[in-house]
């Protein structure tokens, strides 16, 4: 008998080229899933950063709106504090324009009494300064007047008595107003 000769088929050609086909096919699906896993990875790390961003953005902006609010609020205080002395300041010029300086009109009366006057009484008051006392004659009490005008730290000296003394001389009592101190002034 005759046998028959086999013949063989090489379907290992054909089934390599579907297993090959197949594991292409599995390569191209998992390489997809790669791309996409890792796009998402990296969309999810920049997402992630700019949040981190945002947040810390926004921490920072909060900080400074909170220095911000305390540095104002010094602020108002230092324009308070400074509203303070203005005032103050204020009532001290006040006080100080009000001011009678008797030191000065002591050493005005002083260069002002020629030497034929002397003074026998004298009374300071807040509105007027009186002197009482005995000159050589007339023409004495009209200098004292007159030294008395020109002193700019009294205003308008006037006699109010005029007298002969009993002895040598004549009695006199002279009234003038204390100028007060201020800015344009004798000071």
């Amino acid at each position: 008998m005759m046998r028959k000769k086999d013949i063989y088929i090489n379907l290992l050609a054909a089934e390599m080229e579907k297993q090959r086909a197949h594991r292409q096919g599995r390569f191209m699906v998992v390489l997809a899933l790669v791309v996409v896993y890792a796009g998402m990875a990296c969309l999810g790390w920049v997402f992630y950063q700019e949040r981190t961003r945002a947040y810390h953005d926004s921490d920072t902006l909060l900080r400074e709106k909170g220095e911000q609010a305390e540095l104002a609020r010094r602020l108002e205080e230092v324009k308070s504090r400074q509203e303070k002395m203005e005032r103050k300041a204020d009532m001290i010029e006040q006080l100080e324009a009000r001011n009678i300086v008797w030191t000065e009109i002591m050493a005005g009366l002083e260069h002002n009494i020629p030497l034929q006057v002397y003074l026998t009484h004298l009374e300071l008051a807040e509105d007027e300064i009186v002197l009482q006392g005995v000159a050589a004659d007339s023409a004495a009490v009209a200098s004292l007047v007159s030294g008395l005008t020109d002193d700019l730290r009294l205003l308008g000296p006037g006699v109010l008595r005029y007298q002969e003394a009993a002895g040598e001389g004549l009695y006199f009592e002279i009234i003038a107003e204390p100028r007060l101190r201020d800015k344009d002034g004798p000071k």
